[in-house]
Protein backbone atom coordinates (compact mmCIF):
# COMPACT_ATOMS: atom_id res chain seq x y z
CA UNK A 1 0.00 0.00 0.00
CA UNK A 2 2.45 2.53 0.72
CA UNK A 3 4.68 1.73 -2.65
CA UNK A 4 1.49 2.53 -4.28
CA UNK A 5 0.89 6.14 -2.16
CA UNK A 6 4.37 6.71 -3.09
CA UNK A 7 4.26 5.56 -6.73
CA UNK A 8 0.76 7.90 -7.26
CA UNK A 9 2.59 10.68 -5.24
CA UNK A 10 5.77 10.41 -7.84
CA UNK A 11 3.69 10.61 -10.80
CA UNK A 12 1.33 13.40 -9.84
CA UNK A 13 4.21 15.57 -9.10
CA UNK A 14 6.13 14.75 -12.46
CA UNK A 15 2.92 16.39 -13.63
CA UNK A 16 3.87 19.69 -12.29
CA UNK A 17 7.35 19.99 -13.06
CA UNK A 18 8.43 22.20 -16.11
CA UNK A 19 10.25 20.97 -18.64
CA UNK A 20 12.68 22.23 -21.64
CA UNK A 21 10.37 22.54 -24.68
CA UNK A 22 10.25 19.82 -26.94
CA UNK A 23 9.01 22.23 -30.12
CA UNK A 24 6.47 20.35 -32.95
CA UNK A 25 6.87 20.76 -35.96
CA UNK A 26 3.41 20.96 -36.96
CA UNK A 27 -0.56 19.65 -36.16
CA UNK A 28 -1.31 16.15 -36.97
CA UNK A 29 -3.76 14.94 -39.15
CA UNK A 30 -4.67 11.62 -36.78
CA UNK A 31 -6.39 9.69 -39.74
CA UNK A 32 -3.20 9.41 -41.18
CA UNK A 33 -1.86 8.47 -38.25
CA UNK A 34 -3.49 5.98 -37.36
CA UNK A 35 -2.81 2.13 -38.08
CA UNK A 36 0.38 0.38 -37.39
CA UNK A 37 4.04 1.22 -36.57
CA UNK A 38 6.93 -0.34 -36.11
CA UNK A 39 9.41 0.65 -33.31
CA UNK A 40 12.60 0.90 -34.67
CA UNK A 41 14.45 2.28 -31.90
CA UNK A 42 13.69 3.60 -28.34
CA UNK A 43 14.71 4.70 -24.79
CA UNK A 44 14.34 1.26 -22.93
CA UNK A 45 10.98 0.49 -20.85
CA UNK A 46 9.15 -2.05 -18.54
CA UNK A 47 7.33 -3.12 -21.53
CA UNK A 48 9.76 -3.46 -24.03
CA UNK A 49 13.04 -4.51 -23.03
CA UNK A 50 12.79 -8.01 -23.30
CA UNK A 51 10.83 -7.85 -26.51
CA UNK A 52 11.20 -7.99 -30.53
CA UNK A 53 9.40 -6.55 -32.97
CA UNK A 54 8.04 -4.35 -31.12
CA UNK A 55 4.13 -2.77 -32.89
CA UNK A 56 1.92 0.29 -31.67
CA UNK A 57 -1.43 0.28 -33.56
CA UNK A 58 -3.26 3.44 -32.97
CA UNK A 59 -7.43 3.41 -33.62
CA UNK A 60 -8.90 6.39 -33.92
CA UNK A 61 -12.51 6.86 -32.67
CA UNK A 62 -14.38 10.21 -32.30
CA UNK A 63 -13.86 10.90 -28.26
CA UNK A 64 -10.54 9.11 -28.29
CA UNK A 65 -7.44 6.72 -29.52
CA UNK A 66 -7.13 3.49 -28.90
CA UNK A 67 -3.39 2.41 -28.43
CA UNK A 68 -2.15 -1.21 -28.49
CA UNK A 69 1.37 -2.27 -27.84
CA UNK A 70 2.42 -5.74 -29.25
CA UNK A 71 5.93 -7.55 -28.55
CA UNK A 72 7.38 -11.01 -28.81
CA UNK A 73 9.36 -12.40 -26.31
CA UNK A 74 11.08 -15.86 -26.43
CA UNK A 75 11.20 -18.11 -23.71
CA UNK A 76 12.60 -21.34 -23.76
CA UNK A 77 12.85 -21.17 -27.37
CA UNK A 78 8.90 -20.75 -27.50
CA UNK A 79 7.53 -17.38 -28.91
CA UNK A 80 5.58 -15.52 -26.42
CA UNK A 81 3.07 -12.30 -27.47
CA UNK A 82 2.83 -9.47 -24.69
CA UNK A 83 0.31 -6.95 -25.26
CA UNK A 84 -0.30 -3.76 -23.49
CA UNK A 85 -3.61 -1.71 -24.40
CA UNK A 86 -4.75 1.92 -23.50
CA UNK A 87 -6.59 4.97 -24.58
CA UNK A 88 -5.39 8.32 -25.61
CA UNK A 89 -7.03 11.29 -25.85
CA UNK A 90 -5.07 14.68 -27.88
CA UNK A 91 -4.44 17.56 -25.60
CA UNK A 92 -7.06 20.32 -27.08
CA UNK A 93 -5.18 23.34 -28.69
CA UNK A 94 -1.92 21.20 -29.79
CA UNK A 95 -3.06 20.23 -33.05
CA UNK A 96 -3.46 16.89 -31.97
CA UNK A 97 0.70 16.38 -31.49
CA UNK A 98 -0.30 16.02 -27.31
CA UNK A 99 -1.64 13.37 -26.28
CA UNK A 100 -2.97 12.38 -22.50
CA UNK A 101 -2.65 8.16 -22.43
CA UNK A 102 -3.80 6.13 -19.93
CA UNK A 103 -2.58 2.51 -19.79
CA UNK A 104 -3.56 2.03 -15.53
CA UNK A 105 -6.17 3.21 -14.13
CA UNK A 106 -6.38 6.18 -13.05
CA UNK A 107 -2.06 7.09 -14.28
CA UNK A 108 -1.39 8.59 -17.27
CA UNK A 109 1.20 9.94 -19.04
CA UNK A 110 2.22 12.84 -21.79
CA UNK A 111 2.80 11.10 -25.29
CA UNK A 112 4.11 13.72 -27.68
CA UNK A 113 4.70 13.17 -31.36
CA UNK A 114 7.77 15.97 -31.99
CA UNK A 115 7.84 15.29 -35.22
CA UNK A 116 6.09 12.84 -38.06
CA UNK A 117 7.02 13.16 -41.62
CA UNK A 118 5.40 14.48 -44.92
CA UNK A 119 4.18 11.25 -46.00
CA UNK A 120 3.38 9.77 -42.57
CA UNK A 121 5.71 6.82 -43.13
CA UNK A 122 8.55 8.26 -39.84
CA UNK A 123 7.64 9.65 -36.70
CA UNK A 124 9.26 10.38 -33.21
CA UNK A 125 7.11 10.07 -30.22
CA UNK A 126 8.49 11.33 -26.30
CA UNK A 127 7.39 13.09 -23.76
CA UNK A 128 8.61 16.41 -21.84
CA UNK A 129 11.46 15.36 -19.72
CA UNK A 130 12.94 13.37 -22.67
CA UNK A 131 13.10 10.22 -20.34
CA UNK A 132 11.19 8.47 -23.04
CA UNK A 133 11.61 8.44 -26.56
CA UNK A 134 10.48 6.10 -29.73
CA UNK A 135 11.57 6.41 -33.44
CA UNK A 136 8.90 5.03 -35.10
CA UNK A 137 8.31 3.71 -38.95
CA UNK A 138 5.75 2.08 -40.94
CA UNK A 139 7.92 -0.35 -42.23
CA UNK A 140 10.08 -2.49 -39.82
CA UNK A 141 13.43 -1.03 -41.28
CA UNK A 142 14.29 2.07 -42.59
CA UNK A 143 17.11 3.67 -45.18
CA UNK A 144 19.71 4.08 -43.26
CA UNK A 145 20.14 7.86 -44.61
CA UNK A 146 16.80 8.45 -42.78
CA UNK A 147 17.47 6.78 -39.74
CA UNK A 148 20.90 9.17 -39.43
CA UNK A 149 18.25 12.36 -40.56
CA UNK A 150 15.90 11.49 -37.93
CA UNK A 151 18.48 11.56 -35.15
CA UNK A 152 19.75 14.41 -36.11
CA UNK A 153 16.72 15.94 -35.70
CA UNK A 154 16.77 14.50 -31.80
CA UNK A 155 20.36 16.05 -31.33
CA UNK A 156 18.57 19.34 -32.37
CA UNK A 157 15.85 18.92 -29.76
CA UNK A 158 18.25 18.29 -26.81
CA UNK A 159 17.92 14.20 -26.81
CA UNK A 160 20.56 12.36 -24.95
CA UNK A 161 20.75 9.56 -27.65
CA UNK A 162 23.30 7.66 -25.74
CA UNK A 163 19.95 5.96 -24.27
CA UNK A 164 18.82 4.99 -27.64
CA UNK A 165 18.50 1.15 -27.96
CA UNK A 166 17.56 -0.50 -31.60
CA UNK A 167 14.79 -2.56 -31.31
CA UNK A 168 15.29 -6.20 -32.33
CA UNK A 169 13.86 -6.56 -35.59
CA UNK A 170 10.98 -8.93 -36.38
CA UNK A 171 12.62 -12.03 -37.96
CA UNK A 172 11.60 -13.73 -35.45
Amino acid sequence: MKCGVLLLLVCMLSACTEYKAVTVTKPVDLQRYAGKWYEIASFPTHFNSECSCTTITYGVHRHHIDVENTCYTVVKHKKHTRTIEGKASPIPGSGNSHWSIEFYWPLKANYWIVYVSDDYQYALVAEPSKNYLWILARTPKIDPQVYESLLERLRRLGFDLELLKHSHSCSL
